[in-house]
């Protein structure tokens, strides 16, 4: 609703006399996205909590190779997750 208002009105708006100011949905799009940055680390559900470190994710996807490559070479026999 604030983008709305933002791109609707643009980022000055003229007052009384001519006076110019800046719009205050910035101001309040910025607190609403600090706080929502805010409560999502204090929950733990931001992506370094979630997925683990970005440097880290590299050897997760080298696992996740190895454990397929496995699956493949596996005796038929052996049930698979579907896909």
């Amino acid at each position: 609703m604030l983008q709305k208002e933002i791109a609707d009105h643009g980022p000055v708006l003229v007052g009384d006399k001519n006076r110019r100011y800046s719009n205050p949905a910035y101001n309040l799009l910025d607190q609403a996205q600090r706080r929502i940055l805010a409560a999502t680390r204090g929950l733990q559900i931001h992506s370094v909590a979630t997925q683990g470190k970005s440097d880290h994710q590299g050897q997760k996807n080298e696992k996740a190779r190895e454990i397929a490559a496995q699956l493949e070479a596996a005796d038929p026999l052996f049930a698979r997750p579907r896909h």
